[in-house]
């Protein structure tokens, strides 16, 4: 039911909803800090998130994808970092993520990576030790 007021965009409700509910599951807690990172709440996802009594991969990529999603590429990755040397395994979802990540970070953070509609054959090939890659745009 939280999952379902996010998904329509009822934030309040949801947050109403999770506060009156005295037994929360992990789908809940996940559901609202869902909710939090889709509507730019991030440190009250950040809140709930650390204070989650059991969370899973749902709930890690959960806020991996909406630090990505809310322009903190980095934040995601150490958190991705973070959920792996606690033993949660990534799955696909959570790579795209991370690429994704990795992806606005080269993009946004060197001034010199080519824009749409902009190309630099001379970075098109990535030499040894590189960490940068190019990535492609779809309208």
């Amino acid at each position: 039911m939280i999952s379902g007021y996010v998904e329509l965009g009822d934030l309040d409700s949801a947050v109403e909803l999770f506060q009156r509910t005295p037994a929360k599951s992990v789908i809940a807690w996940t559901s609202m800090v869902t909710g939090y990172m889709k509507f730019g709440k991030i440190e009250m996802a950040e809140v709930l998130f650390n204070e989650m009594p059991a969370k899973n991969l749902v709930t890690w990529n959960s806020m991996i994808s909406g630090y990505v999603e809310n322009c903190r590429g980095e934040d995601g990755l150490k958190l991705f970092r973070a959920m792996v040397q606690s033993g949660i395994r990534p799955n696909p979802s959570s790579l795209s993520s991370v690429l994704l990540g990795c992806s606005y970070l080269c993009k946004f953070g060197n001034p010199s990576f080519p824009t749409k509609g902009k190309t630099d054959k001379k970075r098109s090939t990535l030499k040894r030790g590189e960490t940068t890659a190019m990535v492609g745009e779809t309208e």
